[in-house]
């Protein structure tokens, strides 16, 4: 917002006029609001290990917030960390399962106004993204041929793997 006040004015507690226009600009603040639940800055589908925001109106206290923000199911190993209006829902995250975010209605923003009324929402968890990751830094390995021959592989999502075998001479070594 903004007030101008012209040159010239009077005030009430005395006779001599202001000797310049004043310019006085400030900013009010909104009731404290829900604006979102969001999942991976809005990329679909939501993945468990998608960062999962729920974002305010104001700026909140900071208090014991997960005292008044929960999530249902249960997260393993769940917790909030919040900064400014948003808080960031962490946690293991079961795939192909939806979640419900509640939020009291007595959680307060900076200015000590209430939520007022109880707030839900919900998103829902997908699968996880294919992946297949191997315990070295390149995409080749080496097994001792002596040793159990077998090499580490992790996989998520991923039906088979297909892995060629070569026979290293030692000359071809480093």
């Amino acid at each position: 917002y903004y007030i101008r006040l012209p040159k010239g004015l009077v005030a009430g507690e005395g006779p001599l006029p202001s000797k310049r226009a004043i310019n006085i600009s400030f900013r009010t603040y909104g009731p404290l609001r829900v604006i979102l639940l969001k999942c991976d800055y809005g990329r679909r589908p939501c993945r468990p290990h998608s960062t999962k925001r729920i974002q305010f109106t104001n700026s909140l206290k900071p208090t014991d917030i997960d005292q008044y923000i929960r999530v249902q199911p249960k997260v393993e190993g769940g917790y909030l960390r919040c900064s400014h209006s948003s808080c960031y829902l962490y946690g293991k995250y079961k795939p192909q399962t939806r979640y419900t975010v509640t939020v009291s209605a007595a959680l307060q923003d900076v200015f000590d106004q209430k939520l007022g009324q109880t707030w839900t929402g919900s998103f829902w968890v997908g699968d996880a993204r294919p992946q297949l990751k191997m315990p070295i830094a390149h995409r080749e390995a080496v097994t001792e041929w002596r040793g159990n021959r077998q090499l580490a592989v992790r996989s998520v999502n991923v039906m088979g793997v297909t892995a060629s075998l070569v026979r290293i001479k030692p000359e071809h070594m480093p």
